[in-house]
């Protein structure tokens, strides 16, 4: 027994022994103590990408949130085998006094309809870097003006019906760069129009949900890009031959009982051509978890407004939707949205109503 304790009073001197060599051995500066602390400062924000837009046949501008310079950048066609081409360009920092826009010039023109991909590398001043690849449309010089005119936010897949955003086209041109999305998906579940030529007095429906063949035995949910409008056949009273039907790629539900809605032109970085807000009484809550980055951008672009025609996107200012509830026959609509000046317009919850039972109207006037 007095061996044991013998040997382990041995090793615990020789432990001690060997830390205070050890100790004695280490630089000072090397030492953990609360003055030789330091705390790294600076910028380690990475810089993010505002907006993306092609501004001519063969220009890309890129925004970003502080200044930055490209380190490379390149632009790929995609063919419709699935195919990438590498295309030839050249890039640079505008030189405007903030150095935030990154300019891509193609020696190739971005024809509309066309896809294509935009990839490179940006850093900011302290050297923060951002990677990218993000798809691109090709150039559309005749970019259409819509106006929402009339919204469906219930559904019943057993018989066929979708909820539905209808558009009244105030002035022709080709749908390629527009993009539909709301709030309570965050951008999620956003519809991109195809390359498609329309004309002034023509209504839209996008139809948000797309039919499966346990719904529908034949869904007939076909896009009608072209002169046939009488393509699509899910239902007679929601698919006119009158009327240019689109199918969004989706059969979950889509559209909250409080929302906003908003088109995009994605051809001048994202800019929003037209918006309606919406709310349930009831439904104060979706608000406050999902509208409220949506809202103050709608509130800037003076597309939505109060009762006095002051810039507004609040629960308060949007439509009121509380009757509608579950009815599939109802809709929310827009009073006399053929008079619209193309040239400037806006709504508010006066401008919208909600239809009796039977009164939705999905490609005519309403």
């Amino acid at each position: 027994m007095n061996v044991l304790k013998n040997l382990a009073k041995t090793i615990s001197i020789s432990l001690l022994c060997f830390f205070l060599v050890l100790l004695s051995l280490v630089p000072a500066g090397c030492r953990s103590s609360h003055e030789s602390l330091e705390l790294l400062s600076g910028d380690f924000s990475v810089p993010a990408l505002s907006s993306c837009g092609v501004t001519s046949p063969s220009r890309v501008e890129l925004s970003f949130s502080k200044p930055v310079e490209a380190r490379f950048v390149s632009l790929s066609r995609v063919e419709s085998s699935g195919d990438i081409g590498d295309m030839e360009v050249s890039f640079f920092t505008e030189d405007d006094g903030e150095g935030k826009k990154i300019i891509v010039e193609s020696t190739e023109n971005l024809e509309v309809g066309a896809k294509f991909v935009l990839a490179g590398e940006i850093a900011d001043r302290r050297g923060n870097t951002l990677t990218f690849s993000i798809p691109v449309n090709g150039f559309n010089e005749h970019v259409p003006v819509l106006a929402f005119s009339e919204l469906r936010n219930n559904w019943k897949n057993q018989d066929g019906r979708s909820e539905y955003v209808e558009f009244y086209v105030l002035t022709g041109g080709n749908l390629s760069g527009l993009v539909f999305e709301n709030a309570s998906k965050a951008g999620k579940k956003k519809y991109a129009f195809p390359p498609c030529e329309v004309k002034k007095g023509e209504y839209i429906v996008l139809h948000l949900q797309t039919p499966t063949e346990n719904d529908v035995a034949d869904s007939g949910a076909v896009d009608e890009t072209g002169s046939n409008l009488g393509l699509s056949s899910v239902r007679a009273d929601e698919c006119l031959s009158t009327a240019r039907d689109f199918w969004a790629p989706y059969c979950e539900k889509i559209l909250a009982a409080t929302d906003i809605l908003v088109l995009r032109d994605m051809n001048s970085g994202g800019r929003i051509i037209d918006a309606v807000a919406y709310r349930t009484d009831d439904k104060e809550s979706q608000w406050k978890s999902y509208c409220q980055s949506l809202a103050a951008e709608v509130e800037e672009s003076m597309l939505w407004c109060n009762l006095e025609g002051e810039a507004s996107c609040t629960f308060e200012t949007a439509a009121n939707i509380t009757e509608l509830k579950t009815a599939a026959t109802k809709s929310l609509s827009r009073k006399g949205v053929e008079l619209l000046d193309c040239e400037g317009f806006s709504s508010s919850a006066r401008d919208w109503f909600v239809t009796g039972t039977k009164g939705f109207s999905p490609g005519r006037k309403n």
